[in-house]
């Protein structure tokens, strides 16, 4: 059942709870209601979960999609702040946030955290620490941008074990961006960009579910937050019109 928050509704049980950040790489809010019933997983985390339906991305990249993530900071028309390491480094930051209230922080990426300079964004923002591609052993690298997202959500698994509470974790997926190669067998059939865009859909959420399945049986599972978030959608013109016909209406 859906009810509106006022604002003396309390969400959370716990006074300095977890915060798990899971960004993830170009999902477009209409993959949640496909006809073909791409993200079974997301829907069941949605209907026990607070939905923000009007949310909307700053931008289409990744790097833009981040400062405004981690830094509230809107994306500007013809350069990337990250790319103007003097200006980003006077942003705010959550994990600078979290960490002046004692919260161990970290960023767990499998791609390579050097790309578009995202690196000394980072590095700016005080994490903890900051797990890229170089931490993973050399058979994970086995997408064009690093390890696939089940190897990433296993790898912060064994992390957030050896972490101390309480704790401010990013996860940044990227098995969703283009070629959309993902370690799973076809379910959607075709070549084509629209296929082969929720084919990887598909994969992430199966990721997520079992990622959520693991976690769950965590000492910590029941001090955490979990947020779901998009770095950006996927371009309107390829994906709108196989979408079109959705199999839920979206709650107003």
């Amino acid at each position: 059942e859906n009810r509106k928050l006022n604002k003396n509704t309390s969400i959370i049980s716990v006074e300095e709870p977890n915060v798990i950040l899971i960004i993830m790489e170009g999902i477009a809010a209409e993959v949640l209601f496909a006809k073909e019933k791409l993200t079974p997983n997301l829907n069941q985390i949605i209907k026990k979960s607070i939905y923000f339906e009007n949310i909307y991305a700053t931008s289409t990249r990744t790097d833009r999609g981040l400062v405004s993530i981690l830094s509230g900071y809107p994306s500007l028309p013809n350069v990337s702040i990250v790319k103007e390491p003097d200006k980003a480094a006077r942003l705010s930051f959550l994990s600078k946030e979290f960490k002046s209230n004692a919260y161990s922080t970290s960023f767990i990426y499998g791609g390579e955290s050097e790309f578009a300079n995202i690196k000394s964004y980072l590095l700016n923002s005080k994490f903890d620490n900051i797990i890229d591609k170089n931490h993973f052993q050399q058979k994970d690298m086995n997408s064009k941008w690093g390890a696939h997202d089940h190897v990433v959500f296993n790898e912060s698994l064994a992390q957030l074990k050896n972490i101390k509470e309480p704790f401010f974790t990013t996860i940044l997926t990227l098995s969703s961006h283009e070629p959309f190669e993902v370690p799973m067998e076809k379910i959607i059939k075709g070549d084509d960009r629209q296929s082969l865009y929720k084919n990887s859909v598909m994969y992430l959420d199966r990721s997520i579910g079992n990622f959520m399945d693991k976690v769950s049986t965590e000492k910590y599972y029941d001090n955490t937050v979990f947020i779901f978030i998009s770095d950006h959608g996927f371009r309107v013109g390829d994906v709108s019109l196989s979408l079109i016909h959705i199999s839920e209406p979206t709650r107003r």
